[in-house]
């Protein structure tokens, strides 16, 4: 997903009607302590993370991201950074969402990352997902 953002970043999609929220995945991690470690498909890090840069990428394939996207670094809410819609398949239309997320403060090095996406459209549906950070 993040690889099809980079992609598309210069280029603006539209908006049209999409399918309710399908995936959410925890893509990356970074911090100042262990730098860049991606986590897709994971349920615990490799590296012990921390520092005052802590950020984690997340991505929703459908409409949910924005306003409708929660995350929680050790029960604490995390701080959405942003919310860009992704084209996944060229056609100029937004089929998903990559996040960025801050769970610098307060200062936390480990505890479980949980994320959960609400779809914008029927069935109003909601997907979440967890990784260990350590």
């Amino acid at each position: 997903m993040k690889k099809a953002y980079k992609a598309n970043k210069n280029n603006k999609a539209m908006r049209a009607p999409a399918p309710p929220v399908s995936e959410v995945q925890i893509l990356e991690i970074e911090s100042t302590q262990s730098g860049y470690e991606r986590v897709f498909g994971k349920t615990i890090t490799d590296k012990d993370h921390g520092g005052n840069y802590f950020l984690v990428s997340t991505g929703v394939t459908g409409y949910g991201g924005g306003s409708y996207d929660r995350a929680k670094f050790a029960g604490n809410d995390a701080v959405q950074l942003s919310s860009d819609g992704v084209d996944l398949t060229g056609d100029n239309i937004i089929d998903g969402w990559l996040d960025i997320w801050d769970i610098s403060k307060p200062a936390n090095s480990s505890g479980r990352f949980e994320f959960s996406s609400r779809s914008i459209n029927s069935p109003f549906n909601s997907l979440s997902t967890s990784i260990y950070i350590k």
